[in-house]
């Protein structure tokens, strides 16, 4: 079966033939700051004039080492694509409980819970930090949907708990932002 990257690639190749050029599809087992996180990665070591096929053995190895983190406003979305039952989705949204999540080689997990945003958002910059390990040489990245000074907030309590060499806060785009909706916020470091 042929990925959506695969196909890309092989569409530019059948416009544009192979001349020579080196394509990589690299799945990011992310999203948006993931995808950022990678793709500046990509860009650090394309300056430093690395070999093509070094540069995809670091990109994989980075990605593979790479955490991601996120915490939405609501869970209608994770009801709607089937990963909560309706009835737990009312449950939680009745008692203002917001999951901490986290990606696993691609796939969605819960990391944990609290009651209310700014606790949920506490609680995953304490597993971020704890999971980050020495994070002075790791690049932080923020994605929000819509919602920049809750940005600003998580880089802060991430800041004051930990030294990164870099934090970048950018929008969610695509299909991270109907996943997140409106507040949501995805991290990766």
């Amino acid at each position: 079966m042929l990925q959506l990257g695969g196909f890309g690639k092989t569409l530019y190749e059948e416009e544009n033939g192979t001349d020579g050029k080196k394509i990589a599809v690299i799945d990011s087992l992310s999203a948006s700051a993931g995808e950022l996180n990678i793709a500046l990665f990509i860009r650090d070591l394309c300056e430093k004039g690395l070999p093509f096929e070094e540069i995809c053995r670091q990109t994989e190895a980075y990605r593979d080492s790479m955490n991601t983190y996120f915490v939405i406003e609501t869970l209608d979305f994770l009801k709607k694509n089937g990963r909560l039952t309706g009835l737990t989705a009312f449950i939680a949204s009745a008692l203002n409980i917001k999951p901490v999540m986290g990606a696993d080689s691609g796939t969605i997990i819960k990391l944990d819970q609290a009651r209310g945003m700014t606790r949920a958002l506490d609680r995953m910059a304490e597993i971020a930090c704890k999971e980050g390990g020495d994070t002075t040489s790791k690049r932080l990245v923020i994605a929000h949907c819509n919602n920049p000074e809750r940005a600003e907030h998580v880089k802060e309590i991430m800041c004051k708990r930990a030294n990164f060499r870099e934090v970048v806060i950018t929008n969610t785009a695509g299909v991270a932002t109907v996943y997140a909706g409106d507040g949501g916020i995805i991290m990766t470091l």
